[in-house]
């Protein structure tokens, strides 16, 4: 098969994992990004950020994480990390090419980017979950640091994992912050002694009531005091800097933080995606052909056992199915 018959969108963590597991299967393939740089998502993110998993787990197929970085790894040493892992495993994308459209037609794709058409046989869809943000229809913009919400009474809405740590860090930055209750758990990186993910591991195989029980254990462990906690946003209101809460209360804002989650955006780029995903813009398949011949997906689950640990899973399984897959095919061209 030439270079262009397998395509991997994407040069974030599963990208670059999964260009790494193909070659190291003697898979010649295309790897496209269509920002500048690899693991764009990891440059622009809040300065604060860590890897919420251990580096037990964070590390790409082939390569653990460095066994002198810390438990929990900052934004700028996962950006290393992943450098130094693209230079290791050769892994060259072609920068700055966005994909548009992927439409299968016969024994092949039709993939139209902005670099102009490809034809490959094989996809894999590696870009990650995280592709279009979820916000309101007001005007929104990234959050980087604190800096600029000094002496602003400021409203994070989101509590998951990166709402809940730009809360803290307005917090520790002495901005006054509050926080949307939402219908998730916020649980501590350690309890019991040991990091939640490697809990997690545990707590995946214990039936759902129990699980909840021992997490909602630990809510009591995140309550500072330096951050109001509100209850949901009901609404926005509209030319003010008002927000009324479920039951009715409402406060004023100078400025609020949207920490409110992705979607994979893969209905606008996938012909037939509907067809082999659930509700929430995730494929039914991970790790293994999907529902489309010859289409793949590596990282669109975000477990609490964590994104990085599910690529490093997946990659591999995906390489040797796609080895399979062109064994399959060199066998019959040649009978």
């Amino acid at each position: 098969m030439q270079s262009e018959d397998i395509l991997v969108v994407g040069a974030g963590p599963a990208g670059l994992a999964t260009s790494a597991c193909l070659r190291r299967q003697g898979l010649a393939h295309v790897v496209l990004e269509r920002e500048g740089q690899i693991a764009n998502s990891w440059h622009l993110h809040y300065d604060r950020l860590h890897l919420h998993t251990t580096k037990t787990y964070s590390g790409l197929p082939m390569t653990p994480w460095p066994r002198a970085a810390p438990r929990y790894s900052a934004r700028e040493q996962v950006v290393q990390c992943l450098q130094a892992y693209a230079a290791e495993h050769h892994v060259e994308p072609r920068l700055g090419v966005a994909v548009h459209a992927v439409q299968r037609r016969g024994d092949h794709f039709i993939v139209d980017t902005s670099a102009g058409v490809m034809t490959p046989r094989i996809v894999v869809m590696a870009m990650g979950y995280n592709g279009v943000p979820k916000l309101p229809s007001i005007p929104a913009g990234g959050y980087k640091n604190a800096a600029p919400y000094q002496g602003k009474r400021t409203l994070v809405v989101g509590c998951g994992n990166s709402g809940a740590e730009i809360a803290l860090d307005l917090a520790e930055q002495g901005v006054d912050v509050a926080m949307v209750r939402g219908p998730v758990h916020v649980v501590p990186r350690d309890m019991f002694g040991r990091p939640t993910q490697h809990t997690n591991l545990f707590l995946s195989y214990l039936p759902l009531g129990l699980r909840d029980a021992i997490a909602m254990g630990t809510i009591g462990l995140v309550k500072q005091g330096k951050i109001r906690v509100l209850s949901a946003v009901h609404e926005i209101l509209p030319g003010t800097d008002s927000v009324r809460f479920a039951g009715g209360a409402q406060q004023s804002f100078e400025a609020i933080i949207f920490a409110t989650g992705y979607t994979s955006g893969l209905d606008k780029v996938i012909k037939g995606f509907e067809a082999i995903a659930d509700a929430c813009g995730r494929p039914h398949r991970f790790g293994e052909e999907s529902g489309i011949p010859a289409l793949y997906f590596v990282g669109f689950r975000n477990p609490p056992t964590g994104a990085l640990r599910e690529i490093a899973l997946e990659a591999p399984r995906v390489a040797r199915s796609i080895r399979t897959a062109v064994g399959g095919k060199l066998a019959r061209d040649a009978a």
